[in-house]
């Protein structure tokens, strides 16, 4: 027997953004799958010149094997590596534009980025729409002596 969620409604929250009242959703698994993907993407084509750099100075040295630190180059993207994209200004306004895309389907990524402020973002994690900095959460280490 299927559930009927045909009225679910996400968590939601109307902020005033430059004299208009714009609705933001609560971000779902799907929009962090696709943040994911836009990440690793938008890695691989960093990594696209890091290679060619790379290979320049391995030859300009000599006798380093380029192909040795080109694995460090070519690994997949870590979870960690995932949420510290989040906290960049551009991962920022990507998480802007899948909250906004809910309501607003005609949204460009470069409006939703148009738009972003960190008051904005503060505002939205405040709300629970967006996840919260996982540093910001981490209990401080003890201080004291080492012991030996």
């Amino acid at each position: 027997m299927a559930m009927d969620i045909t009225g679910y409604i996400h968590k939601s929250k109307e902020i005033d953004v430059g004299g208009k009242k714009l609705k933001f959703n609560e971000l779902t698994l799907l929009d962090f799958a696709q943040f994911q993907v836009w990440a690793q993407d938008k890695r691989k084509a960093e990594n696209a010149v890091r290679r060619v750099q790379i290979i320049e100075m391995a030859k300009s040295i000599g006798d380093i094997d380029s192909m040795e630190l080109l694995k460090y180059v070519d690994r997949p993207m870590t979870e960690d590596e995932i949420d510290e994209s989040m906290g960049t200004f551009e991962g920022m306004g990507y998480l802007v534009y899948k909250s906004l895309k809910h309501n607003y389907l005609e949204i460009s990524f470069e409006e939703a980025q148009a738009i972003s402020t960190i008051s904005l973002v503060t505002d939205l994690v405040k709300s629970d729409l967006f996840p919260e900095d996982k540093e910001s959460k981490k209990k401080p280490r003890p201080r004291g002596k080492v012991k030996q």
